[in-house]
């Protein structure tokens, strides 16, 4: 009985800390902020930690002028001009058609889910490209997405699922895009496929974000080879696929395109990679 109590007492204890003002701790994050240039959800994430506490009322007022600066000044960026307007315009109905299909999927779409729907234009919004792509490990000729790049353009991946490549493998079992080796690309004819070094998880689905170094169109292939290009013959035992939603935008408009993406979520909060990239 009495180690139950102390059992209980002990939890409460440690929920209590939780709750608990830490000055030093806090006045460490303060203090950084001065040193770096803190983005809105860095200001929104100090804020809703510390308004609470009397004690941080003084920084916690300081860190919301400062966050309503921020917003100001993105507002004002994001104001673009007539005929940038028109652009994005069209740049947005020419991604909503050409997105309708998830590339790979074969007349059918058999075990294909729909691309994501996309939201009304309104201004500040920016897509260059958009498409759902299915990548199949036992197909050995790259697949074609039909999302032609420029220099300077950014891709951002939403990549989900598992594929079994070569049993002459290390590791010939089913595998994710943890081992972000299996999914290689290229930019047009390019002779040396790339690798996407830095596949975040979350979730059941991994992001990454690259910048188009070439023009040309995008095009992917889940790896199994040592000596570039690979016999079709080590395709035959490979299964499973890789499913990637593929957004492209022009780096100088990089907040028009976080516009343009949040909407697309919102219209879409049914969406498996919509739920795992919102965590969900």
């Amino acid at each position: 009985m009495i180690k139950g109590r102390l059992a209980a007492f002990s939890s409460k204890a440690s929920a209590g800390t939780t709750t608990r003002f830490d000055e030093a701790r806090m006045m460490s994050e303060y203090s950084q902020f001065n040193v770096y240039k803190p983005n809105v959800q860095k200001y929104e994430d100090f804020i809703s930690r510390y308004e609470k506490f009397p004690e941080a009322e003084k920084q916690v007022a300081y860190i919301r002028e400062r966050l309503n600066a921020l917003k100001k000044t993105q507002e004002g960026s994001n104001k673009i001009d007539f005929a940038t307007g028109r652009r994005f315009r069209a740049l947005h109905e020419a991604a909503e058609k050409e997105s309708r299909e998830t590339v790979g999927c074969g007349i059918f779409g058999l075990g294909c889910p729909d691309p994501l729907v996309f939201p009304e234009y309104q201004d500040g919004f920016h897509i260059k490209h958009y498409r759902r792509v299915k990548v199949n490990a036992n197909r050995s000729s790259w697949t074609e997405t039909g999302v032609k790049l420029d220099f300077n353009d950014v891709v951002v991946l939403g990549a989900s699922g598992e594929v079994k490549t070569c049993n002459r493998c290390s590791n010939p079992g089913m595998q994710s895009l943890k081992n972000n080796w299996l999914l290689a690309f290229r930019i047009g004819d390019e002779e040396k496929p790339r690798q996407i070094r830095r596949f975040q998880a979350k979730g059941t689905l991994y992001t990454a974000q690259v910048g188009a170094r070439a023009i040309g169109e995008l095009q992917f292939l889940v790896r199994d080879w040592r000596n570039y290009p690979p016999p079709s013959s080590w395709y035959k035992d490979n299964a499973g696929s890789f499913l990637v939603d593929v957004f492209v935008f022009e780096a100088k408009h990089e907040a028009a395109f976080k516009a343009f993406r949040e909407a697309l979520m919102r219209a879409n909060p049914e969406d498996e990679h919509v739920k795992a990239s919102l965590g969900r």
